[in-house]
Parts: structure tokens; sequence; C-alpha cells
């Protein structure tokens, strides 16, 4: 008799953000509140609520901030690969309300520096939208915020490719360092 050997599926998403944290959100959740089967994790993601991140990352500001703009991210990409109007509309309104979400935990009010993530989130939002003048306007000002008190060259590297697509080569090409 031979035996059968017993193949481990492939799990792509658990190498990406957006699947680690949703793992995260499934392996720290109530076993009451998940379903007796595999969720499906485009219903996980699309039923996320961001303030269920607070109650398991209290003192982690940075990572709940990471955690929702991966998820806007996620929602911006899924509203541009949309042909239909009102899918895409309603994606780009939930990554709307996730940046919303990460922008307000870290406040000037609160006398903290804003994070560099939820501007970036919002710049590639406006992107996807179309709206090229807003999105460049928020590229710059996350060029002078840190990404978790560091330096980051996102908005360096949109900056460069907002420029290449209006034809300015020369000043793509010639972008600061941001170190």
């Amino acid at each position: 008799a031979t035996r059968r050997r017993s193949r481990v599926r492939a799990q792509p998403y658990r190498r990406s953000i957006v699947g680690r944290s949703i793992l995260l959100r499934i392996q720290f959740a109530p076993r009451s509140s998940l379903p007796a089967r595999r969720p499906d994790l485009t219903a996980t993601a699309l039923a996320f609520d961001p303030t269920e991140i607070e109650t398991y990352y209290p003192d982690s500001k940075y990572e709940r901030t990471a955690i929702l703009c991966t998820l806007a991210s996620y929602h911006v990409n899924m509203g541009k690969a949309e042909n239909d109007k009102i899918r895409r509309d309603d994606h780009f309104y939930k990554a709307d309300g996730l940046l919303r979400a990460a922008e307000l935990i870290k406040q000037k009010a609160n006398g903290e520096e804003p994070e560099q993530a939820p501007v970036v989130g919002r710049a590639h939002l406006e992107l996807a939208k179309g709206n090229l003048a807003a999105a460049e306007k928020l590229v710059d000002a996350a060029r002078s915020l840190k990404d978790g008190g560091a330096g980051n060259v996102l908005p360096l590297l949109m900056k460069a490719r907002l420029l290449y697509d209006r034809g300015q080569f020369a000043e793509a090409q010639s972008m600061p360092s941001p170190w």
C-alpha cells in the first residue's frame, strides 16, 4: 500500500502585511466570535472595525497606525482594480475611513508629531481617484514628516513619480536624498 502524502497548501496571504494583520486579528479574537469554518480573508478585511485594534494594542500607536494604513491601502488597490463605479467608490470610502482613524491616533492636539503613513496613504488614495494636484500637496507634506521617528524614502519616490508623469524628467532625477 502506498502512503499518500498530505500536501500543505501554500498560504501566500501569511506573507503580506495585510494578511499578517488579519491573521493577528483572527489569532487574538475571542473564540466565540470566529466562524466555525476557515474565515474568508476578503470578508474579514471588509468587515474590519478600526476601533478593535485599540483593544489589542493599547500602547502601540505606531503599530495601530500601520495596520490601519495597510488596510486602507488594500481598499485603495481594490478600488483601483474595480470596474463598477459603486464598488470602487465603496472601497475608496472604506479607505478614507481607515485613514481618518489612523490620523486620529497621533494628533497635533496631543502635542505629538503626526505620523507620515496616513498622509502617504491619503496621497495614494488621491492618486487612485485621479486628483493629482491634491496628491502632490499631500506628498510634499509627507516629506517633512517622520515614519515612526525615522526618515522614509516613499514620499520622495512618489514625488519623483508625479514629476516623471508630468514630463519633468530632469527634476524627477535630481530629487534630494531624504537622509
